[in-house]
């Protein structure tokens, strides 16, 4: 007796669905192959019956059936199968039927046909076949009198719709602030200080990317941006005016809040907003429409802007270099500095404020971005030098928001002026080239000075420079006199402790100069310029030759 061998093969679902009469002509309909091959189709068949589609199934059709075998469905879970209720048991039947013949030979790679059940279903390969990336086709082309059947060694579940918002008097911030899936926007605009605009009348139309967008940038891409950059790419979702799905055309171009454009693509149904796919659309608000996209939209980045010739010490009251003006990309905002301790050129001067601008202000990455630079006054008060300049920055984004983009500016430069970053930045920019470094008074750069300095595309308004009232003639000079005790007065305002030199009266005004030095004889001589009676010790000129006012 040999010995006992392995045991036949089990025919395959090929072999066993192979046709049976010698004209291949088909004899069955979809539901009659299903129910004589029970060992491969009986829980299919269990669960047409269960959703009443075998009468369905039986029609004329013809109908193209992706059939899952037992083994198949044996990969679910049974309590799964059992939970589910008549529709949910229908439409995942129904997923898995096409209306028409489909053979295999009309098979393609990225072929999404629309099955029964209202949504798609995607080729993947073809090398096997393959549906959904998941279910591989094990038999094509099983012919059947009212279609094809394709058995399946997967079952495949139709996607799950993502709930919409329900439709209601809110405006657009109030409506993502009340859809869970939009939570991470809602904090990104939050930190753009983008709440009031887009809680204005509009109409605006928002591309709106999920919370799952935003976790599918690089990690980290969000906390390293800056509020400006954080502003154009957000501004880069909002079109003005309102733009139902009805409204869009294949190609079309629409213009952003950013400025740059943004480009519709419509195939097969599915709109896309560049690379972005339209997952919900026409979501309704007070002030416009939101339309949900599945990726976050990054702005092309801008071309450098050239930088301006330098400003010049031109007078006492110079006119700053004409400002570029607003573009759709761009806002030009002029503001200025009190600078005190200047003692470099022009030029050099120029260069310093430029460095340190953009280590302080958030919205500058590059002194490119600062096209205007100019002195407005310089001026002696209480014996301190101070300088008065005029810049303009460009940045990002358009007129709609400048208001926003001029208060950040005059914020960071005012903080900055109190706690003396700004002056550590003039200094390390000096350092840098190795020459003196300007200070930036904090008294003199508050908030509400550089506010009412600070416009949007304009002249910036210089602030008011108080003259020393002129004499009607020369006057004379009073005989010299050392006071008696330290005097403060104006000129040596904080610093009462220190020895007087030598002073003066003009015009009734005591001038006097605070000094750790001995005192020495001032034989003065008079200038006069720009409403200032300057002396200058001409025998003696004080250590580092300094100018008394």
């Amino acid at each position: 007796v040999p010995p006992p061998g392995p045991p036949p093969p089990r025919p395959s679902v090929a072999a066993t669905l192979a046709p049976t009469n010698s004209s291949d002509e088909p004899t069955q309909n979809i539901v009659e192959i299903a129910l004589s091959m029970n060992e491969t189709f009986s829980t299919l068949v269990g669960l047409l019956e269960d959703a009443a589609l075998v009468e369905t199934l039986s029609g004329p059709g013809p109908f193209t059936v992706f059939a899952p075998t037992n083994d198949a469905f044996a990969k679910i879970d049974a309590a799964t199968l059992e939970s589910l209720t008549a529709e949910q048991l229908t439409n995942i039947l129904l997923y898995h039927v096409l209306s028409g013949q489909v053979l295999s030979t009309d098979l393609s790679v990225g072929l999404q046909p629309e099955t029964l059940a209202g949504s798609t279903i995607n080729v993947t390969s073809l090398t096997p076949p393959t549906i959904n990336g998941i279910a591989i086709i094990d038999q094509a082309d099983v012919l059947a009198t009212n279609g094809v059947v394709h058995v399946i060694d997967t079952v495949l579940m139709p996607p799950t719709p993502t709930p919409a918002p329900v439709a209601s008097a809110k405006n657009i911030v109030e409506l993502a602030q009340a859809t869970d899936f939009l939570s991470t926007l809602v904090e990104a605009v939050i930190a753009a200080n983008l709440v009031d605009t887009l809680s204005g009348d509009g109409p605006f139309t928002v591309f709106a990317p999920t919370n799952d967008a935003f976790a599918a940038l690089p990690n980290g891409t969000l906390a390293s941006l800056n509020q400006q950059q954080l502003i154009a790419i957000l501004t880069y979702h909002v079109v003005p005016g309102k733009f139902m799905s009805t409204d869009l055309s294949d190609g079309l171009k629409a213009g952003t809040v950013q400025g740059d454009d943004v480009t519709i693509t419509i195939a097969d149904g599915t709109v896309k907003v560049n690379d972005a796919t339209v997952s919900i659309p026409d979501i309704e608000a007070t002030n416009g429409v939101v339309h949900v996209i599945d990726t976050v939209l990054i702005p092309p980045a801008p071309a450098p802007t050239p930088a301006p010739s330098s400003g010049e010490f031109s007078g006492p009251a110079p006119t700053i270099n004409p400002t570029p003006a607003t573009t759709a990309e761009s806002v030009v905002i002029n503001s200025q500095l009190v600078l005190a301790e200047v003692t470099v050129d022009a030029a050099t001067l120029e260069s310093i404020v430029k460095t340190a601008l953009v280590a302080t202000l958030s919205s500058v990455t590059s002194a490119d971005q600062i096209v205007a630079f100019s002195v407005v006054s310089s001026r002696r008060r209480r014996l301190q030098q101070t300088t008065t300049v005029a810049f303009s920055v460009r940045v990002e984004g358009t007129a709609e928001f400048a208001s926003a983009y001029a208060t950040d500016i005059v914020q960071e430069l005012s903080d900055a002026a109190q706690d003396g970053t700004l002056t550590t930045a003039l200094n390390t920019a000096a350092d840098d080239q190795g020459v003196p470094a300007p200070s930036a008074p904090a008294a003199a750069n508050d908030y509400d000075t550089i506010n009412d300095a600070t416009a949007v595309d304009g002249t910036p308004t210089p602030q008011p420079v108080a003259p020393t009232p002129a004499p009607s003639r020369r006057p004379t000079p009073q005989p010299s006199q050392r006071p008696t005790a330290a005097t403060v007065d104006d000129a040596t305002e904080g610093a009462a402790t220190a020895p007087l030199c030598p002073s003066a009266n003009y015009g009734g005004a005591f001038i006097g100069m605070a000094s750790d030095t001995a005192a020495y004889t001032v034989t003065p001589a008079q200038h006069w310029r720009d409403d200032v009676w300057t002396l200058v010790d001409e025998a003696q000129p004080p250590p580092g030759g300094a100018v008394v006012h």
